[in-house]
């Protein structure tokens, strides 16, 4: 997803972390279905705060860059 470009693994965890929470509070709101759907990805994103600074995110991508470089 073009969304979770940038994030961190601990950011994707909370993401679904509070995807899943949001699927828990409609089954005891409004459904008995225990399913997450995107509408609770898209509920838990709105409130997502990532980690990464962009200057991190580029600092990730020069070692990566090196990397691949190595070989």
């Amino acid at each position: 997803m073009k969304c979770c470009e940038g994030l961190s693994g601990a950011d994707l965890k909370s993401l679904v972390k509070e995807a899943g929470f949001a699927a828990f509070t409609d089954i005891n709101s409004t459904t008995s279905e225990s399913r997450i759907k995107m509408v609770h990805f898209e509920q838990a994103f709105t409130n997502l705060k990532p980690c990464l600074t962009n200057e991190q995110i580029r600092e990730y991508e020069v070692i990566y860059d090196q990397f691949l470089g190595a070989k």
